[in-house]
């Protein structure tokens, strides 16, 4: 492919003898025009088609006013504010483009070099709650991640009537993290860019990719710092004496004193950082609802439980209530039997994992149990008694 130097250098090469219809201002030369859809594959740009301007000495001279020819718009993309985005136009308002270099040599703004657009990722953390009626955020793949976030910042001009939607990241996957199956988190100019969310929210029909907006707050991780300062001091002191003896028997003592003090400082630092919120599995939850109602049995406040766990849509909430009046209710307080509790905590359980429509394949099994009975057979004993009798006959002739 022709380098963008080569590129300037042909369509420059014969601007001195060709009339030009462009009106240039003076100490700039411009060569002939290069067509819309040529100028923009031979830019290279690598975000979307966005690009920063500079005053140059040799670049491109672009001349407004025109039917057709080439648009020149800020760009959307989160962090790229101070970028243009190039696009074909035929709205009557376009820009014809030309290769242009300076007379002086010197940088000028009205020839401006094309490099590409530098994207900032902004510091201010938003989490965005939302709540999702197809599919939970944490099911998506990267592909879906980027179709989401490019809805995302739809949603933000046509649902909130944001103009300047390059004020907020989130347009892929690598601006845009899933931290639960109903928040994601981003990141935007300033903190009064996050309310301008959460207010969005509240007022309008914020719903993007199956999924309506309730919620948007800044997000600060929550960091810690203890400091532990220790004075260690060492003290070392050196006497020396000197004494001096005379026949007129004259004693001079003499005496040096020298103290050394060493302080040592340990300073020890421990940081604390808060971690995200832990994020519980559809079984751990369903559990958690089902322990929940084990001190005081009651349907309703078993199904709202589980409900706002969020596992079930509008549709499997309908099936889950029709599923769970099918259980038989325990009383509270009242006596019942081992297998009257394994029947309705069965039932209840069973209901929330088979109409689950969110983010749960748990398959809920149970062996039923039946009562026992035993049975006593008594075989009746016959004595059969054989009495043999012998008979005497007296025969009288």
């Amino acid at each position: 492919m022709m380098s963008r130097a080569l590129f300037l250098a042909a369509l420059l090469c014969g601007v001195a003898s060709v009339a030009l219809a462009n009106t240039a201002p003076a100490g700039i030369n411009t060569g002939a025009e290069i067509d819309a859809q040529t100028f923009i594959d031979s830019l290279g740009l690598t975000v979307d088609t966005c690009a920063t301007l500079t005053a140059a000495s040799e670049g491109y001279y672009f001349e407004k006013g025109f039917e057709t020819g080439l648009s020149r718009s800020r760009c959307d993309i989160g962090g790229t504010c101070m970028c243009k985005k190039f696009d074909l136009c035929d709205n009557g308002d376009c820009f014809k483009v030309y290769p242009c270099n300076t007379t002086s040599g010197e940088p000028d703004s009205n020839c401006l070099a094309v490099t590409n657009c530098t994207q900032t990722v902004f510091e201010t953390i938003m989490e965005v709650e939302v709540d999702c009626n197809r599919q939970n955020l944490t099911d998506k793949d990267e592909a879906e991640v980027d179709f989401f976030g490019f809805r995302w910042k739809q949603a933000l001009e046509e649902d909130c009537g944001i103009g300047r939607v390059c004020r907020y990241n989130g347009d892929t996957s690598e601006t845009l993290d899933i931290v639960a199956y109903n928040r994601f988190r981003t990141n935007t100019l300033n903190p009064a860019h996050v309310d301008t969310i959460d207010v969005c929210a509240q007022t309008a029909n914020f719903r993007f990719n199956f999924c309506t907006v309730i919620s948007a707050s800044v997000y600060e991780p929550t960091t810690t710092t203890t400091t532990t300062t220790t004075t260690t001091t060492t003290t070392t002191t050196t006497t020396t004496t000197t004494t001096t003896t005379t026949t007129t028997t004259t004693t001079t003592t003499t005496t040096t004193t020298t103290t050394t003090t060493t302080t040592t400082t340990t300073t020890t630092t421990t940081t604390t950082t808060t971690l995200p919120d832990c994020d519980y599995d559809c079984n751990e939850e369903t559990f958690a609802c089902v322990g929940d109602d084990v001190f005081s049995p009651s349907v309703d406040d078993f199904s709202s439980c589980v409900a706002d766990q969020g596992r079930h849509n509008f549709t499997a909430l309908i099936d889950f209530g029709i599923c769970l009046a099918d259980c038989d209710d325990l009383t509270p307080n009242a006596n019942s039997t081992r297998a009257e509790a394994r029947s309705y905590f069965f039932c209840i359980t069973n209901c929330a994992f088979s109409t689950t429509s969110n983010d749960c394949d748990v398959v809920y099994t149970s062996t039923t149990m039946a009562p026992t009975t035993t049975t006593t057979f008594t075989t009746p004993t016959t004595t059969t008694t054989t009495t043999t009798s012998t008979s005497s006959s007296n025969i009288i002739a």
